[in-house]
């Protein structure tokens, strides 16, 4: 029997954003749901103007980074938004990272087609760094919670400025009921794709499942790290944050660990 079969699993995003993560899952024969724990939003005020006054210096900087597709998301709303914008935008090269970021660009820019592409923010600034032997003023759009928990090694000859233009808030959306059906659900695994997620998965839901056996599962070092660094472990995290490595690390996991059932309680039905 394949190691996920039967195996119940959350996934800490919005289901739009995970459909080849869940279909690669329910392939393996395991039961998916969804909790998304935040929502996000543009930033507004003196942090909307400093975007704006960024902007109007983009020619400054050789390269722009990306770095998630909610970025990319936010970045298309505050130029539609922006009342002085120009007809053009003088944009630089592009680097993104990850490949939704990369769908994402090509949904909303489908002219600026990324010059560089990596798997993590500082595999791309690696590569920048490379790229030419004069210096790269380099731009990165982000979260605020992004500069908060994101850390880099700067390469040499890149110069790295980094803007949060948009940030996270809890996702107030769901009722006590849905709160305490979450709580009352058993997990095999419960999957973080950034520190942001784990925080607010901890507010909204509170600690009960990691305690009672639900494997941790961090989509990359970054979250890795910020759960670890709240006394928790983490026991899966896979070699690429993608479906499929995604699918053969739990396998691999489920396969080691022996596991059946829930290590504290038999499943509870879907609620």
């Amino acid at each position: 029997m394949n190691p996920l079969a039967n195996k119940h699993i959350l996934i800490c995003r919005r289901p739009e954003d995970a459909l080849y993560l869940a279909k690669s899952f329910q392939e393996q024969g395991a039961r998916v749901s969804f909790f998304n724990p935040f929502v996000i939003v543009p930033v507004e005020g003196a942090a909307r103007e400093e975007v704006y006054r960024i902007l109007e210096r983009f020619e400054n900087y050789h390269w722009i980074i990306l770095s998630s597709a909610n970025g990319v998301t936010m970045f298309h709303r505050i130029l539609q938004e922006w009342e002085a914008a120009p007809d053009r935008y003088p944009f630089p090269a592009l680097a993104v990272v990850g490949e939704r970021t990369a769908r994402a660009v090509e949904a909303y820019f489908p002219e600026w087609t990324p010059a560089v592409r990596g798997m993590s923010l500082q595999q791309v600034l690696d590569q920048l760094s490379r790229a030419s032997n004069a210096p790269q003023r380099v731009l990165q759009l982000t979260s605020e919670q992004g500069l908060q928990h994101v850390r880099v090694r700067l390469p040499e000859g890149v110069f790295l400025d980094r803007l949060a233009i948009y940030t996270t808030r809890k996702n107030d959306a769901y009722r006590e009921a849905e709160r305490e059906a979450l709580r009352r659900s058993r997990y095999h695994a419960i999957i973080f794709s950034s520190p942001t997620s784990f925080y607010y998965f901890r507010e909204i839901i509170g600690d009960a499942h990691f305690q009672s056996g639900s494997a941790i599962v961090a989509l990359g070092p970054t979250t890795r790290r910020a759960i670890e660094e709240t006394g928790y472990a983490v026991q899966v995290m896979p070699r690429q944050p993608t479906p499929r490595c995604l699918t053969a690390a739990l396998e691999d996991y489920f396969r080691a660990s022996g596991l059946n059932a829930h290590p504290k309680e038999k499943e509870s039905p879907d609620e």
